[in-house]
Formats: C-alpha cells, structure tokens, sequence
C-alpha cells in the first residue's frame, strides 16, 4: 500500500472520543484505510455531501476510546464545486462519536461512526479499518 506523503500544514487533525466502545478489543491500532463523509443536515437530512481522504490515523481502545485522523482538505470532493473548501470547519476541539463495531479479531478493528461536528448543521460519519 503506498503511503501519502504529507506534511503537518497539508492536514486537518480530527480528534474524537468513541463511545460506546465496550466490544472493541484494547489495544493500539493504525488506520489502513477509511471513508469520511461530510454532511450539512437540514431537519436532520443530508442535503450535501462531501468525502475526504486520511493521511493516517491512530485508534487507541481502553477506558477512554480515542480516535485520530489525519485530514487531508485537497482531497475533498462535493457535488457543488464552490463549497468545497467551507465544508471542512476548523477541528480544533475534539468530537464525541458514537462508534459501533462491525467486525474484530485479534489484529484487525473495523467500525463506523458518526455525530455532530462544531459548525451548526455538521455531520460526520466514518466507516475504517485499523490494524496492529
């Protein structure tokens, strides 16, 4: 798998706590690979969607489940050419998601989550895989 190269400046960090994390093993993992999706919602309906792509990430399951990606803002791609740079906020406080587990085994944790980013009418969801 190739890695991109980047440097701080390049990217957006997205800092989170998970919950509920009870199924998740406890343990360290790396992002392998991901989908962010970017949704401003009007009566709780996505009305515009945008998919941007990780330069990395880290997951860290134990009493406080943290979730760390690393953003990368030029690779944000909406259907409406001229949000595309007002649709990734500035994340500087970190998020709370509520994550679910799809499938764990000893080495590999894939989940999903979503919830509110600070910009009013904000979404997140995520659907990655995280490995040891």
């Amino acid at each position: 798998m190739d890695t991109i190269e980047t440097t701080a400046a390049d990217t957006v960090q997205l800092t989170a706590t998970l919950r509920p994390a009870r199924d998740l093993p406890a343990g360290a993992y790396r992002l392998r690979t991901g989908v962010i999706e970017l949704a401003v919602c009007l009566l709780r309906r996505p009305v515009l969607r945008g998919r941007v792509e990780a330069a990395g990430g880290t997951l860290t399951v134990g009493e406080l489940s943290m979730l760390e990606l690393d953003l990368l803002p030029d690779t944000l791609r909406a259907g409406v050419p001229f949000v595309r740079g007002r649709l990734l906020p500035d994340l500087d406080t970190p998020l709370a998601l509520r994550a679910r587990s799809v499938h764990t085994d000893e080495d590999t944790v894939v989940l999903t989550a979503s919830g509110p980013l600070p910009k009013r009418f904000l979404r997140v969801t995520l659907a990655a895989e995280f490995v040891r």
